[in-house]
């Protein structure tokens, strides 16, 4: 009974993973349209840079933010 069962059972197991990874990069792909739709509108416009979710500076604070200013 287990080998009439364990092949497709093997086989259902194989569909789901495969079907979730599908639906894994459907989602992602979906970001990434939705992020790219983002960045078109904010490049479009140039005034809202809150639409990006970041702070636009004219200078950055620090040119080297990983390195301290007095290493010793």
């Amino acid at each position: 009974m287990t080998r009439a069962l364990g092949l497709p059972l093997l086989v259902l197991a194989f569909f789901l993973a495969a079907y979730t990874v599908l639906e894994a990069n459907r989602y992602l792909a979906s970001l990434l349209f939705q992020e790219a739709e983002v960045l078109a509108a904010y490049f479009r416009v140039r005034r809202d840079a809150s639409l990006l979710g970041v702070r636009v500076t004219q200078q950055p604070e620090s040119y080297l933010p990983l390195i301290p200013s007095c290493a010793t």
